[in-house]
C-alpha cells in the first residue's frame, strides 16, 4: 500500500514542530470534549425549558416593574417641572402689571382669564 516515497514524505511531515503541534492540540481537544461528555450529566429538555421559562418570566416582572417606576417618575417630574413654569409664569405677569398702567382693552382678558376681572 504505501511505498517507500510516501513513508518519507509522511516521515518529513511527522518530524515538522508545527505539525506535531497542530496534531497535539486537535487530539488534546478531542480528549478534552470526549471527556467533559462522558463526565457531565445529560441535557434534560424539560429542565432547561423550565429554566428558561422561569427566567423569561423573571425578567417580563423586573422590565415590568422598571417602566412602572420609569412612568411614576417621569409624570412627576412633569407635575414638578409644570409647578414650576405656574409659579414662574405667575411671578412674571405680576412684574409686568406693576410696572404698567392699567387699561381695560389689554388686560381684561388675561385678568379674566386668571379670575382677577369679571
Amino acid at each position: 500500500m504505501f511505498n517507500e516515497k510516501n513513508l518519507k514524505t509522511a516521515s518529513k511531515y511527522a518530524q515538522m514542530h508545527i505539525v506535531q503541534l497542530g496534531l497535539a492540540s486537535l487530539f488534546s481537544l478531542a480528549l478534552g470534549f470526549f471527556t467533559f461528555k462522558s463526565c457531565s450529566e445529560p441535557c434534560v429538555r424539560e429542565v432547561v425549558c423550565k429554566e428558561i421559562i422561569r427566567d423569561r418570566d423573571k425578567l417580563s416582572n423586573q422590565i415590568s416593574e422598571m417602566r412602572e417606576e420609569c412612568l411614576t417618575e417621569k409624570a412627576q417630574m412633569g407635575k414638578t417641572l409644570k409647578d414650576k413654569f405656574v409659579t414662574e409664569c405667575n411671578t412674571r405677569v405680576k412684574k409686568a402689571i406693576e410696572n404698567c398702567d392699567f387699561s381695560e382693552e389689554h388686560h381684561c382678558p388675561i385678568c379674566k382669564a386668571r379670575g382677577v376681572c369679571k
